[in-house]
C-alpha cells in the first residue's frame, strides 16, 4: 500500500463500507475521523474486519431476534473496541451511509434504539477475532416498513499516520436493516435511462437511476438489452443489484461496445422490485453511433475519384487524333 495517500485509502475505505466490504486498514482510514492530534514517531498498520457488513433481519411488531459479528485482528497488536449503535441514512446516489447523531433522526426510518450489543467493549488479540451477540426488540406499535442503523466499532487506540504529522481515530461498522412485517407502500421509479443520443465511436456509458419511494429499501433485478438497427440483441447487459433506500436514488453505469460500431441501437431495462420481487421497472432509449469523421473522408474520397476519372475521360475524348495516312508512290514515267 502506498503510504503516501491517506486521502484516497480513506474515501475507498468509505466506497467499501457502502458497498457491504468491511475491511479495512486503520492507517488513518474509517467512516469518520476524530479531532486530529500531534502523530506518533511511527506508524502501526493494522487491519480489521468485520462480518458480516450488513444484516437484514424480517421481523414482526413485538418480536424479537438475535444473531453474532464477528471481529478479525489481523495486525500484530492486540486493539480494544467499543460498540455503540447509530442510526444511519443514505442521501446520495452512490449508496454511501451517513451515520446520525442520537435523537436526530425522525423516528419514521429509526432503529438504533431497539437493538444492543454485547459485549459493548472488548480486546480482540492479534491475528485473531472475537464473536460478539446483538438483539433487536421490535416495540408492538413499531411501523410496517424498513428501520435502519449500523454498529459502530471505535478502537481505543489513536493511530497514527505516516507523513501528514497528525493523528486519527478509526470506526468502522454492520449496518442493520430491520424491516418490520405489515402494510407497506411499495413504489419506485426509473428517474433517468439515458446515454448521449449521437455518437461518433464506442463504448457507450449507459446512466440508470432508480428513485424508491417505498416505506422500505428495495433491490431491483433486471437486465438490459441492447438491439442493432436489424432487431437482432447485440448485448445483454445485467443490472447491478444494490439497495436503494427508502426517499433516495440509486445511480447504475451499463458500459459496453467497442470503438467501431455503426447504426442506430435501442435499449430497453427490465427489471422488477420489493417484497416479492414483482412490481415492474422498465424504460428504454435509442441512440445512433456513427464514425462520421471517417465517413466523410471515404466520401471525399470516393468523390475524388468518380471526379478523377471524369476528367481523365473528357480529356481523352478531347485529344486531336494523330493516326498516320497512307501515301500512294507514283512511279515515274520512263524517258521517251
Amino acid at each position: 500500500m502506498n503510504k503516501t495517500l491517506p486521502t484516497k485509502i480513506q474515501s475507498l475505505s468509505r466506497l467499501l463500507l457502502a458497498l457491504g466490504v468491511i475491511t479495512v486498514v486503520t492507517s488513518g482510514t474509517g467512516i469518520a475521523l476524530t479531532q486530529p492530534r500531534q502523530a506518533q514517531a511511527q506508524e502501526e498498520l493494522r487491519t480489521i474486519t468485520i462480518s458480516p457488513p450488513t444484516i437484514e433481519h424480517p421481523i414482526k411488531p413485538g418480536d424479537t431476534s438475535e444473531g453474532t459479528m464477528r471481529i478479525i485482528n489481523e495486525g500484530t497488536t492486540p486493539l480494544t473496541f467499543n460498540v455503540t449503535m447509530q442510526d444511519f441514512i443514505v442521501e446520495d446516489t452512490e449508496g454511501k451511509p451517513t451515520l446520525i447523531k442520537e435523537d436526530t433522526m425522525s423516528n419514521k426510518y429509526s432503529a438504533a434504539s431497539w437493538i444492543a450489543v454485547y459485549p459493548t467493549q472488548f480486546t480482540v488479540a492479534p491475528q485473531s477475532r472475537y464473536e460478539l451477540r446483538y438483539y433487536i426488540k421490535v416495540p408492538p406499535n413499531a411501523r410496517p416498513g424498513g428501520h435502519y442503523a449500523a454498529a459502530i466499532f471505535r478502537p481505543d487506540s489513536v493511530l497514527s499516520v505516516s507523513g501528514t504529522g497528525t493523528a486519527v481515530q478509526t470506526q468502522v461498522g454492520t449496518l442493520i436493516s430491520v424491516v418490520v412485517d405489515g402494510p407497506v407502500t411499495e413504489k419506485a421509479e426509473v428517474s433517468l435511462f439515458d446515454t448521449d443520443r449521437f455518437m461518433e465511436y464506442g463504448p457507450v456509458d449507459l446512466k440508470t437511476q432508480i428513485t424508491n419511494m417505498s416505506d422500505l429499501h428495495i433491490k431491483p433485478r433486471g437486465y438490459i438489452t441492447v438491439k442493432n438497427m436489424f432487431g437482432k440483441t447485440a448485448f445483454t447487459l445485467p443490472l447491478d443489484e444494490r439497495n436503494v433506500f427508502p426517499e433516495a436514488a440509486r445511480d447504475y453505469v451499463n458500459t459496453f461496445g467497442k470503438k467501431f460500431m455503426f447504426g442506430r441501437y435501442e435499449a430497453t431495462m427490465t427489471a422488477t422490485y420489493g417484497l416479492s420481487n414483482s412490481l415492474p421497472l422498465s424504460a428504454s432509449v435509442a441512440f445512433w453511433i456513427i464514425p462520421w469523421k471517417i465517413i466523410v473522408v471515404l466520401v471525399l474520397i470516393i468523390v475524388a475519384a468518380i471526379l478523377g476519372g471524369m476528367y481523365l475521360k473528357k480529356k481523352k475524348k478531347s485529344k486531336p487524333s494523330t493516326t498516320p495516312t497512307a501515301e500512294t508512290e507514283t512511279p515515274q514515267q520512263s524517258a521517251s
